[in-house]
């Protein structure tokens, strides 16, 4: 019984790494960073198994497997990493499709947190987010679905820097600063790295998360329309 349920648990894991999991936008942020470094699409690609057409046309979701060999490669090309906060903080708020419009067009903050924790598996279901309101403090926190540990620094660093910037760029203000950052994972020896980006990071936390101050919750958002996010709602439902 024991050795049939490992069998099924393996079975399991290898079909989430195959599965659907990651929107091609995010991949091609990769690329494009790549190539302002001057590496050209060989070079980016080499060894993973991966097509430069394929990967910029059309809309098929990459899977968990073809996503880590695209960032393996580029740390190692690199040599840096923490390139995930690069790549995160460069994202801009339309790359995040119905949600980023959505977002940008709510209210307030505690409003696009909201429809953000509901929505984040339209692009990718590496992790899900819980809200977590406290006395003193806002969490957002980041639940890891799928694992690989050579590459875990570089999604939790992008899902942190592409998180910052859709709420810096919905405030106005400069979230790096407003901000704490804590990493589930134990501080690197390029911590000083993350320190440059983000003044009050943490390391070894228990869950990987943003943690935001309570007052930030009803910060007018820059661009609040109706309209636009009613229909923004109705895509993303």
């Amino acid at each position: 019984m024991t050795s049939a349920l490992s069998k099924q648990t393996v079975s399991e894991r290898a079909a989430d790494w195959l599965a659907p999991a990651l929107h091609p936008i995010y991949a091609r942020l990769i690329c494009a960073e790549m190539r302002r470094r001057g590496f050209d699409e060989a070079q980016i690609l080499a060894g993973t198994r991966l097509s430069w057409a394929a990967l910029h046309e059309g809309h098929r979701y990459l899977s968990f497997d073809e996503a880590t060999r695209l960032i393996r490669r580029a740390v190692a090309l690199t040599q840096e990493p923490w390139l995930g906060i690069t790549v995160g903080w460069g994202t801009q708020l339309s790359a995040h499709g119905p949600v980023g419009v959505a977002a940008m067009s709510c209210d307030n903050v505690g409003q696009a947190l909201a429809l953000i924790q509901r929505h984040a598996g339209l692009r990718q279901s590496l992790i899900s987010l819980d809200v977590e309101t406290r006395a003193d403090e806002v969490a957002l926190l980041m639940r890891e679905h799928l694992h690989a540990p050579d590459v875990r620094e570089y999604i939790m660093g992008h899902l942190m820097g592409a998180g910052l910037r859709v709420l810096d760029t919905l405030t106005g203000l400069d979230m790096r600063r407003v901000a704490r950052v804590e990493f589930a994972f134990a501080q690197p020896p390029w911590a000083d790295a993350y320190q440059r980006w983000w003044p009050d990071v943490r390391f070894g936390a228990e869950r990987s998360a943003l943690i935001l101050p309570p007052s930030l919750l009803v910060h007018p958002g820059l661009a609040p329309d109706p309209q636009t996010h009613r229909m923004a709602m109705r895509e993303c439902e």
